[in-house]
């Protein structure tokens, strides 16, 4: 079932330029005209998505929840390799490794279990994300203005929806307080999510085939995992 994701996939994450890979060494997290944030920048004014965001993120969000709701009922045989490059520390060399994980329902979340102690992402992405949540709910609502940002437990997120070489990608940063009361990004979040409109495998819309992350550590450092879908 999977020999297919794989090869679509792989296809994807191959000619998809991901932002986050200047996150590893934290160069401005910018291109292709789309908005992005590196760990300690400081949060940009509150917006409603545009007309293209608003088509992307509806068609991430409408199979992000089909992967959620196929998910929970039957998880059999879901099983990924990843390739995963990751930094453990707040500074220097990444490493590279593979490991395979399974899906599993823990407390009620779907999550990547691997008997595997080397770092990754172990999240499944789902609409019912805390950054996600309400937007989703807005956008599969068709409301007009959809607002790219929500406050949550203390964090603040912001949410870009962008398509770069057909694959169409979900940015998720969450903003804490610093000591002068300035939010500013500690976790920056970036996922090529396989949607609808790029596959007619119902099997495999909602797959996130890549996922980097950069998560902010001591007072100037990140941390950094990238993996994707081998």
């Amino acid at each position: 079932m999977f020999l297919k994701l794989i090869s679509m996939l792989l296809i994807l994450a191959t000619f998809s330029a991901c932002k986050l890979q200047k996150l590893q060494d934290q160069k401005p997290a910018v291109n292709n005209g789309v908005e992005s944030y590196a760990i300690g920048d400081a949060i940009r004014a509150e917006r409603f998505l545009n007309a293209t965001e608003k088509q992307i993120g509806t068609r991430i969000c409408r199979d992000l929840r089909a992967k959620r709701n196929r998910w929970e009922v039957n998880r059999d045989d879901v099983r990924f390799t990843f390739n995963v490059r990751s930094r453990t520390t707040c500074s220097g060399s990444l490493t590279s490794y593979s490991l395979t994980a399974s899906v599993d329902l823990t407390g009620g979340e779907l999550v990547l279990d691997t008997t595997s102690r080397s770092r990754f992402i172990s999240e499944v992405l789902t609409d019912e994300h805390p950054a996600l949540l309400n937007i989703c709910d807005d956008l599969l609502a068709g409301q007009a203005d959809v607002n790219n940002s929500v406050e949550q437990s203390g964090s603040r997120f912001q949410a870009t929806f962008y398509e770069i070489a057909s694959g169409h990608y979900v940015l998720l940063t969450r903003f804490l307080k610093d000591a002068t009361g300035v939010w500013r990004a500690a976790l920056v979040d970036e996922s090529l999510v396989t949607v609808a409109e790029r596959t007619g495998q119902t099997h495999l819309h909602g797959v996130v085939a890549r996922r980097a992350q950069a998560t902010q550590c001591g007072t100037n450092g990140s941390t950094y995992t990238d993996q994707q879908i081998r």
